[in-house]
């Protein structure tokens, strides 16, 4: 990890952000109303989504997809404006203050449980021009694009 700048940190920051939760969180929940809820026992909301998500047109049931991806990317956003600090005001009242968003590397797992690192990165330092929120949406724009 010899040379890991913030911009190499945000980039896989964001990849991990992006395959891993975003794109799973949407095919998720696209399973769960296409081919039913997963468990033995799911709950009565869950089938009656799936039940009518399954009644609706195919042009219905594209647009509704297309909802929760702008709801998931939504809210992927204003999480990044938050750790960017731009959600106005300190993360504590009354003492300058931020949520610091770090990528750290260990020797071992046994260093990880010790917290002892080997390196830090910050990936949302507060001077950058190139805040993670923006460089999201950049590279959602760039996904789309290509």
């Amino acid at each position: 990890m010899e040379g890991m700048t913030r911009d190499r940190a945000a980039d896989r920051f964001l990849q991990f952000l992006i395959e891993r939760a975003r794109d799973g969180t949407i095919e998720g929940i696209h399973q769960s109303l296409s081919e039913g809820p997963p468990g033995r026992k799911p709950s009565a909301a869950a089938v009656a989504r799936h039940e009518w998500f399954r009644s609706l047109s195919a042009d219905a049931q594209s647009r509704v997809i297309d909802v929760i991806r702008e709801s998931v990317d939504s809210a992927i956003f204003g999480v990044l404006v938050v750790l960017d600090g731009l959600a106005g005001g300190n993360a504590v009242e009354g003492v300058t203050s931020d949520f610091s968003l770090e990528l750290q590397t260990y020797a071992d797992e046994e260093a990880r449980g010790a917290n002892a690192t080997e390196l830090s990165v910050r990936i949302n330092p507060p001077d950058t021009t190139e805040p993670l929120h923006d460089l999201f949406r950049w590279k959602l724009e760039e996904r789309s694009a290509g």
